[in-house]
């Protein structure tokens, strides 16, 4: 499986499970559910394909100031859209490139001491991220774990922690649908699949874009 077929499952994921949150009251609590965990399948998707950006990218910085200013242009309709306090999961996906860039140049004696320090902002941001550090932190480990059983196992037990399952039965749930995704990036062939300019852009900006109709589509339907 390449990597275009994987941002489609994603993308198509996340836009089930926003307008579940946008529009609760369209559906039963069981539907709402239903479409919650559909949800579940993008993040570890997601996570995994930043990590492997990371890996392919010839420029990790302006990945990551791509990422930022995507992130920094979605927050109002995000917050509308999901009746969210928190930073939308951009700003954690740009957070952990941050992070892989910062321990890459810990390994460069004159970048260690720099680097350890503008580390610490990205702690202290973390409860304010979606996921927060433990999604910070299974991005970075997927960055070092090339192995693709091996980044099957340690997917299941890695949303074990984020989900924790004994927590309720919707967790539970959540837990469950978001392994769904390990088969998914186990099969992954280390291939682009499609790729032009119009596409790659083009998968960026579905994020506010989505978010920028669900909240359009709040206000004319007249909803707080």
């Amino acid at each position: 499986m390449n990597a275009l077929a994987l941002k489609i499952i994603a993308l198509v994921s996340m836009f089930i499970d926003h307008f579940a949150v946008a529009f609760p009251s369209f559906f039963s609590e069981t539907g709402f559910l239903v479409m919650r965990c559909v949800g579940r399948v993008a993040f570890p998707i997601f996570a995994f394909l930043i990590a492997r950006g990371c890996v392919y990218t010839k420029d990790r910085r302006r990945y990551f100031l791509r990422i930022l200013l995507l992130a920094v242009i979605s927050q109002i309709p995000y917050t509308y859209a999901l009746h969210s306090s928190k930073a939308n999961i951009l700003f954690t996906l740009a957070a952990s490139v941050a992070a892989i860039i910062l321990l890459e140049n810990i390994r460069v004696r004159n970048y260690r001491i720099l680097s350890a320090v503008f580390l610490i902002p990205i702690c202290f941001a973390s409860p304010y991220l979606d996921y927060g550090w433990k999604g910070v932190l299974l991005i970075v480990l997927l960055y070092y774990i090339q192995e693709p059983v091996q980044t099957g196992w340690f997917l299941v037990f890695a949303l074990m922690l984020i989900y924790n399952p004994i927590r309720s039965r919707d967790y539970l749930f959540y837990y469950l649908s978001a392994v769904v995704a390990v088969p998914f990036l186990v099969a992954y062939n280390s291939r682009q699949g499609y790729k032009g300019r119009v596409l790659q852009y083009g998968f960026y900006l579905l994020y506010p874009l989505h978010l920028a109709v669900y909240s359009l589509l709040k206000l004319w339907l007249g909803f707080a």
